[in-house]
């Protein structure tokens, strides 16, 4: 996923003169960026397996919506690359969208 997220980053040169220059502060940066959005959406995954295996509760689930939500908007806050709360949004939606997922998923799914 890394290298194509580069080449798309990469590729908003323009037809003038300028080539962009990426440091190797703003390179680990990204990495960083990147991991650490992966890493959520990951966490959110895990809590679907989790519902799946009947680790967590529906009940326990919606009981703890609000902390849910909180954690998610830190994490969104934190891996969003600008400051515009519509970025930080575009990352909470899929994250919150899949712990509802988490709560609808029957108990006893095997696969």
């Amino acid at each position: 996923m890394l290298p194509y997220m580069l080449n798309f980053l990469i590729g908003f040169q323009g037809d003038g003169p300028f080539r962009p220059l990426i440091s190797i502060n703003e390179y680990f940066d990204f990495i960083l960026i990147v991991l650490l959005a992966s890493a959520s959406f990951l966490n959110a995954r895990d809590d679907i397996f989790s519902r799946a295996v009947q680790y967590c509760t529906p009940k326990f689930l919606w009981k703890n919506l609000r902390y849910a939500i909180l954690i998610i908007a830190i994490i969104a806050a934190i891996v969003t690359p600008t400051p515009d709360a519509t970025t930080m949004l575009v990352f909470m939606a899929p994250m919150i969208a899949l712990y509802f997922i988490g709560i609808g998923v029957r108990p006893g799914v095997s696969g």
